[in-house]
């Protein structure tokens, strides 16, 4: 069955001579799983190129989803998604950012996303600001902070206050739960024990981009 449709898209005169639905003005060319895992295998993708496939969810591993039948390929989302279970029918319209020829693999960032359990926005990172001292910080979940370091979205400079729980403190490094290896680094040593609600307003000071990790320094932390 792979073979048929491996045939089928070679005989088009291009590698994907396929309808395409526009999104934005924008076109992307239809696409099914099979075929897209397929020149990811043989090196036909290129970054760059659009696409929108209909397909089930094989696996969401934090920015990172997986449908099924497209091979090792992964996809990033624009913020994480805990609403989608095995086997849940998406469409997804893609750009294809990275191909590993050598490997047989290709990544693609989600330009958008629809369907059951999908929410209404992918947005990063969320609305409205608080003000602190007359200095405006950016509302920002946990999970959305740490899925903005792992996609290099973080910058030095940016301010931002989130409600969280702790999960350790180490000396003048604290940690919370759903920011995965961001580190905050406190002003003065604190006490405060495993899951203690707080709300920390903080700078981002250094980002490494390649790990997935940023250091921000506390300006204030209250607890809740």
């Amino acid at each position: 069955m792979k073979l048929l449709t491996l045939a089928l898209v070679l005989v088009t005169g291009g590698v994907f001579a396929q309808a395409t639905r526009s999104l934005g003005g924008v076109n992307f060319t239809v696409i099914d799983p099979v075929a897209y895992a397929f020149n990811a295998d043989t090196g036909r993708l290129s970054a760059g190129q659009r696409f929108v496939i209909d397909g089930r969810v094989a696996s969401i591993s934090g920015a990172y989803l997986n449908l099924l039948d497209t091979g090792l390929n992964s996809f990033t989302l624009n913020a994480p998604m805990r609403s989608l279970s095995f086997g849940a029918s998406v469409t997804i319209f893609v750009e294809v950012t990275r191909v590993n020829r050598l490997f047989g693999t290709a990544d693609a960032r989600i330009v958008r996303i629809e369907g059951a359990g999908v929410a209404a926005a992918q947005i990063q990172p969320s609305t409205g600001t608080r003000s602190l001292d007359g200095v405006q910080y950016q509302v920002i979940t946990p999970e959305e902070y740490a899925f903005n370091a792992d996609t290099g979205r973080l910058r030095p400079g940016q301010r931002f206050v989130m409600d969280g729980q702790v999960s350790s403190i180490s000396g003048a490094s604290l940690w919370l739960i759903n920011t995965g290896l961001n580190s905050f680094r406190l002003s003065a040593p604190l006490r405060l024990d495993f899951m203690t609600n707080v709300t920390v307003f903080f700078e981002v000071t250094s980002v490494n981009s390649m790990f997935g990790m940023a250091e921000a320094r506390v300006v204030r932390i209250e607890t809740r």
